[in-house]
């Protein structure tokens, strides 16, 4: 079934892929196939894979009017890149830290309008400027009308920190993928699997996977070459509790493989 090889590192923890996804031989997808399943430009695409065992209902945010939570994360990895089989460069790449303060300025069932300020960004220890955002986050998570001034914080700033929840009704078990589009060095696929291991009227526990699949064959090296790709790899997973009264995670406990 297509897709199944290209997820397959998934299914040891109990993701199954949708059986309409496009092969992505070694992490590879071609233009025309990645325009067909999410056209670049467009915002994140759900897509239902199991709705989950019996007394299904809906998961949605219900945020507390005029909370505030602060959130702190920060990422960091290794790049190499291999050139006829070859390493041409390999490194760590620089860390980077980043602070908000998410007010949830209007919240209730029908959504939220957030306000984020970005109190501090760091790239390799060395802090640039902050900055100022503001979006709406409907019940189940989508973000819409984003303004931001500073720190270069924009939709895909802030939203992939927000897990999109499914429009229809769903029990424990369920598993649902959210396609994403992102281009810069690399021009990707994104695809986030989620299954909901609990939930209670308050939280909701999930596991999640992600891998992005490379669209083309090109990459931009960091001296701003570009280099043909053989294989490509990226991919992590975890789990998360939200906490339905605010659209952060209010624990994440990620792995990178």
């Amino acid at each position: 079934m297509p897709g199944w090889r290209a997820l397959a590192a998934f299914l040891a923890a109990g993701v199954a892929a949708a059986d309409d996804l496009p092969a992505a031989p070694d992490g590879m997808i071609a233009p025309a196939a990645a325009e067909a399943l999410l056209s670049s430009g467009t915002g994140p695409v759900i897509r239902l894979v199991d709705a989950g065992r019996a007394s299904r209902k809906p998961l949605r945010y219900a945020p507390t009017d005029g909370r505030s939570v602060q959130v702190k994360d920060s990422m960091d990895g290794e790049v190499r890149f291999i050139v006829g089989g070859e390493t041409k460069q390999q490194g760590k790449i620089p860390t980077m830290a980043r602070e908000l303060v998410v007010r949830q300025v209007r919240g209730g069932a029908e959504g939220s309008h957030i306000q984020i300020d970005v109190t501090r960004v760091a790239v390799g220890g060395k802090v640039s400027l902050a900055g100022k955002a503001e979006c709406d986050v409907g019940p189940t998570g989508r973000v819409t009308g984003m303004t931001a001034m500073g720190a270069g914080l924009g939709p895909t700033g802030f939203d992939t920190s927000i897990v999109v929840l499914p429009d229809a009704a769903v029990g424990v078990g369920a598993r649902w993928q959210l396609l994403r589009r992102a281009a810069g060095a690399t021009n990707t696929v994104q695809i986030e699997t989620y299954t909901l291991r609990s939930r209670s009227n308050t939280e909701i526990e999930l596991q999640w996977t992600t891998e992005q699949w490379l669209v083309g064959n090109k990459v931009r090296l960091p001296d701003g070459s570009e280099a043909a790709v053989r294989r490509y790899q990226n991919r992590g997973g975890g789990r998360a509790t939200l906490a339905t009264d605010v659209v952060v995670p209010s624990r994440r406990a990620p792995w990178v493989g």
